[in-house]
């Protein structure tokens, strides 16, 4: 056995050395501590001038380098280079193909990259990238395909595709379409979206509901504001729309005015005159009412609304009632609105009627006091 106070050995037969100068120089290697070196095949070195230089090479701290083949390297000036390099802290680099690098000057370039924290760099045209944070000015990156966190003197930043992000997650992708994000849930859930908290309390949820795979804009946990279903309606203060947009409650246009509808003569085949008027509208109830609590559809029960009722109006304006897909009864004030044009129209008639009976019949008077000589 080899004595205690040993400071060179150089153990051959496949090799070793450890202490002091070290060596070993190639061929099954090893090495140990303080100037090491370790010279190729399957090298090693370790503690303090390290190197390894190649094929299985190693290092360890300190100095180190390892240059290539195998490579990795471990503390202080380390360095690598190339193939299935790696480092780690403080002077670091790596040189490509397997890289990694990570904390203090950092570099990597190229091939599977990622660095680590501080001086960054990358290039070799940084290949499948991963940066993470700092840099102070030692900027090249060279990007490929990318995902930097808070590079470049943007601290607390996430950049996906971008070594300068310019918000808190910053996403750049090519010309043609690409998703962002995507959240998969499987099996029973609750909800699934991204939410929003102000001082810790809920603000805003965006996601897909628990009972089906409508997308939800809500405040709450018990208000929906706007939803829409698997059949691309959107309804805004309803749960449960069945239109392309259902509305429940008031919307308005900022400047007033009207909804247009394509009216040019040009595009209509006309079939005839709209013949309701005065004699519906008279048969129909104007009424107050609540919608009830729990409906199906999910509206609101508190406020008072003024309307109609379906049935009763489908018996006068059938035309204007229609059947949802869930069965309830909707209906559209367009056709009323039309026969109200008829009904002023009849009115108007039965007026201009009046006033030339009233005429003819002050004329007759006229002439009956011209004949009595009143």
């Amino acid at each position: 056995p080899l004595p205690c106070d040993v400071l060179a050995a150089s153990i051959t037969e496949t090799t070793a050395a450890i202490g002091q100068g070290c060596e070993a120089s190639g061929p099954n290697s090893t090495a140990m501590g303080f100037y090491t070196d370790a010279t190729k095949l399957a090298s090693t070195s370790m503690g303090a001038g390290t190197t390894a230089s190649g094929i299985f090479a190693t290092a360890m701290g300190f100095e180190t380098t390892a240059e290539g083949e195998n490579s990795t390297a471990m503390g202080k000036y380390t360095r690598s280079s190339g193939y299935a390099s790696t480092t780690l802290g403080v002077s670091t680099k790596a040189g490509g193909y397997a890289s990694i690098a990570s904390g203090y000057d950092t570099n990597a370039a190229g091939k599977y990259s990622f660095t680590g924290g501080y001086g960054i760099q990358l290039t070799t045209d940084a290949d499948n990238t991963f940066a993470w944070g700092h840099d102070e000015d030692k900027t090249p990156i060279s990007m490929a395909n990318a995902f930097l966190i808070f590079p470049v003197g943007t601290p607390g930043r996430v950049g996906i595709g971008t070594p300068a992000p310019t918000t808190k997650l910053d996403i750049h992708g090519e010309t043609d379409a690409i998703v962002l994000s995507r959240i998969n849930q499987i099996g029973n859930r609750s909800w699934s979206g991204w939410r929003f908290d102000r001082n810790g309390s809920e603000k805003w949820f965006v996601g897909v509901g628990a009972v089906n795979d409508n997308l939800l804009f809500r405040r709450t946990a018990s208000s929906n504001d706007m939803v829409i279903n698997e059949a691309g309606n959107v309804g805004i203060g309803t749960t449960n729309p069945g239109y392309k947009l259902e509305v429940n409650g008031s919307a308005a246009k900022p400047d007033g005015g009207f909804w247009s509808n394509s009216s040019d003569e040009r595009l209509k085949d006309i079939t005839g005159e709209y013949g309701q008027g005065l004699n519906e509208i008279v048969r129909l109830r104007p009424i107050t009412f609540h919608y009830k609590e729990d409906n199906p559809r999910g509206l609101p029960t508190d406020d008072e609304y003024i309307g109609f009722i379906a049935q009763e109006v489908q018996e006068v304006f059938p035309e204007a009632v229609s059947e949802g897909p869930d069965g309830y009864l909707d209906f559209n004030m367009h056709p009323v609105n039309v026969a109200l044009v008829n009904a002023v129209k009849e009115l108007k008639a039965e007026n201009e009627a009046l006033k030339a009976e009233n005429m003819a019949m002050r004329e007759d008077i006229a002439r009956i006091k011209a004949v009595l000589g009143m």
